[in-house]
């Protein structure tokens, strides 16, 4: 391996082009941007035959087949792609992530994917973990809202299906699953509403109105009769990022929020964790191996 790694950029959309200028403002080498919809660059033969770690942010419906692609060159990847390694209930496709583990051991890289990058909110996830068991023990009732500018409009939240909702579904294994639907996604500024924070305290608060408000407590309850943990989205303005999780009580309510005011922190944090890639052996990772 090189003493400075070389880099390519696959996938160069609005995250793409934060990626590009994180390494340049790390005086890093790009050797190549990769994405079919730019004129010129589009995928070749000799695509990444100077590269050492692609940097993957490209649609869902891509990303098998450009993680595949880039493991097959021999190149390591860090895949900051999320959804389609995972199934329709959110659980993850160990099938698909064997494969592509085998492929990065057969060529002796490595494959590194998060549905978020971000260190803080890794940490946020962490403590969850922690904390949600006593909770289930005293028969708090779990709720997640995620938070998002109006761009995302194909998935739910990755984070929220990846890391909270796995975390929170191993403290509740009465849980049936997991309740989301990006087709159910509330829009406030649809009805004439604004977002602010007391929107989140619909689920438990009463007094809190407005058709938004109405719809999310309706999820909930929904939610509930399934005996699965709710997953609300809403999307609003240009906020890249807000989860917070509430557990419900019967006399009391807790609620633990993230929020990203910046998602240069996303490209920011897969940088970081290229350039600690050579820590694992060769094959397939989860982020939180290194962090």
């Amino acid at each position: 391996m090189k003493t400075e790694p070389t880099y390519s950029i696959v996938g160069y959309g609005r995250m793409g082009h934060i990626v590009e200028e994180v390494l340049n403002n790390k005086d890093k080498k790009i050797s190549e941007i990769i994405d079919p919809n730019y004129e010129g660059k589009q995928w070749g033969p000799d695509s990444l035959e100077n590269t050492d770690t692609a940097i993957v942010f490209v649609d869902p419906e891509a990303g098998y087949e450009t993680t595949k692609k880039v493991l097959e060159k021999g190149v390591n990847a860090v895949v900051g792609t999320t959804k389609f390694y995972q199934n329709s209930d959110g659980t993850l496709n160990q099938k698909m992530l064997e494969e592509l583990g085998g492929i990065a051991e057969e060529n002796d890289v490595r494959c590194v994917y998060a549905p978020n990058f971000s260190p803080g909110v890794n940490e946020y996830v962490a403590e969850l973990r922690k904390e949600a068991p006593f909770y289930s023990k005293y028969g708090y009732d779990p709720v997640v809202i995620e938070t998002h500018h109006t761009g995302k409009i194909k998935d739910v939240s990755g984070t929220a299906v990846g890391l909270i909702g796995p975390a929170l579904l191993e403290a509740y294994p009465g849980k049936e699953g997991l309740d989301f639907d990006i087709d159910k996604a509330i829009w406030p500024a649809e009805y004439g509403e604004k977002f602010d924070s007391s929107l989140l305290e619909a689920p438990f608060n009463s007094s809190v109105k407005g058709t938004s408000a109405d719809e999310i407590r309706g999820q909930v309850t929904s939610a509930k009769k399934q005996n699965k943990i709710p997953i609300v989205a809403i999307r609003y303005g240009d906020i890249p990022g807000r989860h917070r999780v509430i557990f419900i009580g019967e006399t009391d309510t807790t609620a633990k929020d993230s929020v990203v005011t910046d998602r240069n922190i996303f490209a920011a944090g897969a940088v970081k964790i290229s350039e600690q890639l050579f820590d694992l052996e060769p094959g397939i990772h989860h982020i939180t191996e290194l962090i």
